[in-house]
């Protein structure tokens, strides 16, 4: 849970930050991470999709409509990502059978076997590197399908 620990690491930095500019300078010019030495933990890291959730979080909460802590805002919006990953491989297996049946039989089989399948059912490791590309992937994979099939079905 080391690994998880340390990328939320970056989310709560920047929240926490003082002003956004002295959170972003915390984080490019890191010298926690790799002591003595001062490195970019963005390039080294990649945590691009932290600081992107950070910046969304200080942008609601400086309007006033952040209404749930940060640690919250952050696994709701992992979860939704997730969530997100699973209706695209739902609707990628309806769409190659042809038979909306199967998008729900794979939606249900995944749900079932999520602890054999990968780390996702473990919600002790919500900010693994997984959690944030398989999602994506399985989106990407989806469109690909479409330009290559040429559907005209809206995603």
């Amino acid at each position: 849970h080391t690994e998880n620990g340390f990328y939320y690491s970056f989310y709560s930095e920047l929240v926490e930050a003082e002003s956004l500019v002295s959170g972003l300078g915390a984080i490019i010019w890191d010298t926690r991470s790799e002591y003595p030495e001062t490195i970019n933990s963005f390039r080294r890291f990649n945590i691009y999709q932290e600081a992107a959730l950070a910046l969304a979080y200080r942008a609601m909460a400086s309007c006033g409509v952040a209404f749930m802590s940060a640690w919250t805002f952050f696994r709701y919006t992992l979860l939704t990502h997730t969530s997100l990953g699973q209706a695209a491989i739902a609707m990628l297996s309806a769409e190659m059978s042809g038979n909306p049946c199967a998008g729900i039989l794979c939606f249900v089989f995944s749900f079932l076997n999520r602890f054999q399948i990968s780390r996702f059912g473990s919600y002790a490791s919500a900010d693994l590197r997984e959690h944030w590309g398989c999602p994506l992937l399985w989106i990407q994979i989806l469109i690909l399908w479409h330009m290559i099939t040429g559907s005209d079905h809206s995603l």
